[in-house]
């Protein structure tokens, strides 16, 4: 028994060492799931290469590899699509692809909400309003919470109809607090 497990140990430190798949056949292992179990293990190590090879892109100027998705979206951000300049703002503020970065997701959202982009707008009112990539200011945020409340968000409708009705960034006006919950 001790014998036979040194001998999948040896295998399996084989697939992790190496880039190819060291073969196994029903002879040197004990049983038919056993076999199956290193099948797996083979499986598993090609899908977090293809895995590890699919998420690098391209180094940027600071020499931070980045993601294809993120070098995608900053080529069409830099050519003036708004919907990629959203979407950056997004990578950026969740940290997806890259590190998390208010100031830059707050670069990019206010690009796209400059272009009319409605969720961008929201996004740049709730930067605004809790200070994250720009220093906190309330009178824009509610700025920004009108311009996608009047295009038919409904968090930034609830968000006006509070800064209304606290009188933050504004002055309390209860007839505009009701007009917008």
């Amino acid at each position: 028994m001790c014998q036979k497990y040194d001998k999948k140990a040896f295998y399996l430190h084989k697939c992790k060492k190496s880039s190819t798949f060291a073969r196994v056949n029903n002879e040197m292992l004990n049983s038919k799931k056993t076999y199956m179990s290193m099948k797996k293990i083979s499986l598993l190590l090609c899908v977090g290469l293809f895995a590890c090879v699919s998420w690098v892109g391209a180094q940027n100027e600071t020499g931070v590899v980045e993601s294809e998705r993120i070098v995608k979206f900053k080529k069409a951000a830099e050519k003036g699509s708004a919907t990629a300049q959203y979407n950056l703002g997004v990578c950026y503020y969740n940290g997806i692809d890259v590190n998390v970065n208010y100031e830059e997701a707050f670069r990019w959202y206010l690009m796209a909400a400059e272009q009319g982009v409605v969720d961008a707008q929201y996004m740049v009112a709730l930067c605004y309003a809790r200070g994250k990539g720009t220093l906190q200011n309330p009178m824009e945020a509610v700025r920004w919470y009108r311009a996608a409340a009047e295009q038919g968000d409904v968090a930034a409708q609830y968000n006006l109809a509070l800064c209304y009705a606290n009188g933050v960034g504004t002055s309390v006006n209860s007839a505009e607090a009701v007009n917008w919950y």
